[in-house]
């Protein structure tokens, strides 16, 4: 009995090794990346100008310190269409806009592609303005704009890199309305400021607002010109531009062919497969003539025709 009681402690011993050493191997499986923000752009040649924009603006501390931060980098590809050609061209660029347009890129904590699966989520930077992040079919989407290379991991952070510019919001979807260059959607914001749909809460400014935005052209011909909408019914004027808006933020990547129910109440349907993307309302179809404008509360799409209700 001695004897077993012998082999059975022995046994014990040495399963509980076998477990310590287990143990000690999954943790040098799982250490912690030592690269820090600042190491991981710095060796990257294709963030060469994102490195010196860093080093330009003062803003390399936030790659140094011991944050976690989550960097969305613009790729030399992207300053380029930004109209950064090179490293050089940054010394260039007013430093008050570049810090400002870089702090923007930089949100407190550590995300992950992992995060985003389903409906995505909304991410405050620095500046206080917030990036719409999205997952589809394998991708990670901000703003609309598809990550190149994702989840790459620092001691301080996470890095995303971008090969097209993301440029800061600046405001909602009524501000952004008004902001852009030309005034082209004048008339249709008349039209949602005179039908009180211009508040945090409800119409094109409510929280997760997709735009379907009528140019001024549109309006026009549709019999909307600034005289009519003074003297339209606030309950007609309401239901035309609640006929434009989707309770959801939706950048074209995501778009499909179907039907998307309005604010209204009325579905409008959508072809992307057209040469150029439609969407079709009760009694006519719209060209989208331009996607993905970001608000801090959705997005904007340009159309060519008013939809009617």
């Amino acid at each position: 009995m001695k004897r077993v009681k012998s082999i059975y402690i022995h046994l014990l011993s040495a399963g509980l090794i076998m477990l310590s050493l287990n143990s000690c191997s999954k943790d040098d499986d799982n250490t912690l990346p030592i690269n820090t923000l600042e190491t991981l752009v710095a060796q990257d040649s294709s963030l060469s100008i994102f490195n010196a924009v860093l080093k330009e603006t003062g803003l390399i501390t936030f790659a140094q310190g011991p944050g976690p931060f989550t960097f969305f980098a613009p790729s030399n590809t992207a300053y380029k269409k930004y109209g950064i050609n090179s490293v050089a061209d940054v010394k260039l660029v007013n430093i008050d806009t570049l810090r400002v347009n870089t702090t923007w890129l930089i949100a407190a904590g550590s995300r992950t592609s992992d995060a985003l699966i389903g409906s995505g989520l909304t991410i405050s930077t620095q500046v206080g303005s917030s990036i719409f992040a999205q997952a589809y079919n394998n991708d990670v989407y901000f703003n609309g704009l598809k990550a190149v290379k994702k989840d790459i991991s620092a001691s301080n952070g996470t890095m995303f890199v971008l090969d097209s510019y993301m440029a800061p919001t600046v405001g909602s979807t009524s501000v952004t309305l008004g902001r852009y260059s030309g005034n082209p959607f004048k008339l249709f914001l008349q039209a949602a400021t005179r039908a009180s749909l211009t508040s945090t809460s409800t119409g094109i400014n409510k929280t997760t607002t997709t735009l379907f935005a009528p140019t001024n052209t549109a309006m026009l011909a549709a019999g909307y010109d600034s005289v009519t909408i003074s003297k339209t019914a606030v309950a007609t004027l309401a239901n035309l531009v609640k006929y434009h808006t989707i309770g959801a933020v939706n950048f074209r990547f995501a778009l499909q062919s179907a039907a998307y129910k309005t604010d209204q109440g009325n579905a409008v349907t959508l072809n992307m497969s057209a040469a150029t993307p439609t969407v079709t309302g009760r009694t006519n179809t719209a060209q989208i003539i331009s996607f993905d404008q970001p608000t801090n509360n959705g997005v904007i799409h340009a159309i060519d025709k008013v939809l009617i209700p």
